[in-house]
């Protein structure tokens, strides 16, 4: 659930001075980066797309459903015919096939959507988001969040709250908080009150941490920020090139990055095609292509493309062969990342056969991320330290890809 924080909450909420008093530092270690990313955006395909019908797509074999394949500069990899515009930016993408054995709908998602782990009720594992919007965000402060989702996000766990995702919807005029912000920000001003009781309080870490980001979310909800998330300064010529739905979110998406937030989610349903996988998967990629071209497509005039990641995964990939149901069935060993943007080159890891029903020199997932963090700017083989002063692992693995770290 989201709520918008009113007028009210604010000016209960003489804590901003005394937030501001307090943070002069962060507890929070933070990566010394040596690469040109400054932004990442995740596209979630949840539900698990179908590698046949988006990006392993397989012409010439009946497993192929019948879908045209589009050549791409990765070596053979072709796109599915609805992916010819975003075919043409194959030159800055990376294509990796990924490999295990979680076909369930949340493992799957919570396994990719925090770069291999599965979870743990011991510690809440940061998503790729959280962590991205950690690697790159600036030492200084700033009225805009780190990590925005256009629609729901892993939490920022162990992380904390300074990079629990902004959850907002395309084109509205007032960002939305989740409602464990209200609840944060109430609780700041208890405990606002007990800072000024008892300066000397042994949990004067909690404190300040309830009382800053209680302030970043009233400025964020008051429309400090929210000039930024108004879609109707664009013209609507730029408005129909992205296109409806889900292009509104890659058009948000620019706008943020515009701006200087560096982790951004677009969440996009609908993937779990066990019937009339051809005509749905087409439905969903029309639109698909269209938003995510027109993003691109600007970012590279903007020259921010290189400075930009996107990451589009799903929760698995489905089955080679088409069921009675014309549709695909869960395959996670075979689920497909596309990277775009940086450095990246036509890179291909990994290679599904002609039926596509095996898979040569696949990667794990933890292999992927512990790529992925370099190319944000970190070494993944240092921990994380918390405030507790626990080292704790922001990877599975301890090795990446070459191809993916030249």
């Amino acid at each position: 659930m989201s709520v918008s924080l009113d007028r009210r909450t604010f000016l209960s909420g003489s804590s901003v001075a005394l937030s501001s008093m307090l943070f002069a530092n962060s507890a929070n270690a933070k990566p010394k980066r040596k690469e040109k990313i400054r932004h990442f955006i995740y596209v979630n395909l949840r539900g698990g797309p179908s590698q046949m019908d988006t990006f392993d797509a397989k012409p010439d074999h009946s497993n192929g459903g019948g879908i045209k394949g589009i050549k791409t500069a990765m070596k053979n990899v072709y796109f599915a015919e609805s992916y010819e515009g975003l075919a043409g930016f194959s030159e800055h993408m990376a294509l990796v096939h990924t490999s295990s054995r979680i076909g369930a709908h949340e493992l799957g998602r919570y396994y990719v959507g925090t770069g291999g782990f599965l979870p743990n009720p011991a510690q809440v594992q940061p998503g790729l988001c959280s962590i991205a919007g950690w690697a790159l965000a600036e030492e200084k402060e700033s009225d805009l969040p780190k990590v925005v989702s256009l629609g729901g996000s892993l939490s920022a766990g162990f992380l904390g709250n300074e990079f629990s995702p902004y959850s907002m919807k395309p084109g509205q005029n007032k960002l939305k908080v989740d409602e464990d912000w209200r609840t944060r920000l109430i609780r700041s001003e208890s405990l606002r009150d007990e800072y000024m009781k008892h300066s000397a309080n042994a949990h004067l870490d909690q404190i300040k941490e309830e009382l800053r980001h209680g302030r970043k979310a009233t400025q964020l909800s008051l429309g400090i920020s929210n000039r930024v998330f108004e879609l109707s300064g664009e013209s609507p010529q730029t408005i129909e090139a992205y296109g409806k739905g889900i292009g509104q979110s890659f058009l948000q998406a620019r706008r943020l990055i515009q701006a200087g937030v560096p982790s951004i989610e677009i969440p996009y349903g609908g993937w779990d095609t066990h019937q009339n996988n051809v005509e749905r998967c087409r439905n969903l990629s029309e639109p698909l292509n269209k938003g995510l071209c027109q993003l691109l497509k600007e970012l590279k005039v903007m020259g921010l493309l290189k400075n930009t990641m996107v990451m589009i995964a799903g929760d698995f990939g489905r089955t080679p062969r088409i069921n009675a149901n014309a549709g695909r069935d869960h395959y996670p060993m075979n689920t497909p990342i596309l990277l775009i943007g940086g450095n990246l080159s036509g890179q291909h890891i990994g290679q599904s056969s002609k039926d596509g029903l095996s898979l040569e020199n696949a990667v794990t997932m933890g292999a992927f991320s512990y790529s992925l963090y370099r190319h944000l700017g970190f070494n993944p083989n240092e921990p994380y330290m918390h405030k507790s002063g626990r080292p704790l692992d922001l990877c599975p693995s301890k090795s990446g890809i070459d191809e993916l770290m030249s």
